[in-house]
Parts: structure tokens; C-alpha cells; sequence
């Protein structure tokens, strides 16, 4: 598939396990045309702060009705993966 105006990715949701090596990733795709779409979804995971380090990459082929959303999913291990720590949130006041 490629992404278009007419054809886009809505939401992206990365889900974490218990195991911090394994991830589920969900991509939610629109389909704005009067066809059915199909096609291949590429995901890549990188190494935080470094793109062209891949440590998983998968894809699958999938198919959208006219008019709709459909949610597509990753499951994704890192087996060199390490925590990146919980960090701290911060926003403006």
C-alpha cells in the first residue's frame, strides 16, 4: 500500500509487555476511496536515536474495505533490547 491523502495512517500505538524485549505495535490505516485497497505494511524498529541501526523489521500483506479504518498488528522482539527507563513527563503550565 502507499500512503496518500486518500489512503493514510491514522494512529500508530506502540503497546509494551512484560517482557521489555517484546512489543505489540498497532497501525490503524484509513481508506478513503471507493475501492478495496491491498497491499504490503512495512514496520521497522530502530535503535532510539540512531535510524539506520534496525533491530526489527517485519511485513504483512493487508487489505482495507472502501471507506473504513483497519487496524493492523506487529508483534515485535528485540532479543539485544534493553529498558529505556520510565523517564520523567513534563509539559508546559
Amino acid at each position: 500500500m502507499i500512503a496518500s491523502d486518500q489512503v493514510h495512517v491514522t494512529n500508530i500505538y506502540v503497546q509494551n509487555q512484560p517482557d521489555p524485549k517484546r512489543v505489540k505495535v498497532f497501525v490503524t490505516l484509513e481508506n478513503n476511496t471507493d475501492s478495496l485497497q491491498k497491499g504490503t505494511l512495512n514496520l521497522a524498529l530502530h535503535e532510539y536515536g540512531n535510524p539506520s541501526a534496525v533491530v526489527w523489521e517485519s511485513m504483512l500483506l493487508g487489505e482495507i474495505s472502501p471507506s473504513s479504518t483497519n487496524t493492523f498488528e506487529f508483534d515485535a522482539s528485540v532479543p539485544g533490547g534493553k529498558a529505556l527507563g520510565t523517564g520523567r513527563l513534563s509539559g508546559r503550565r
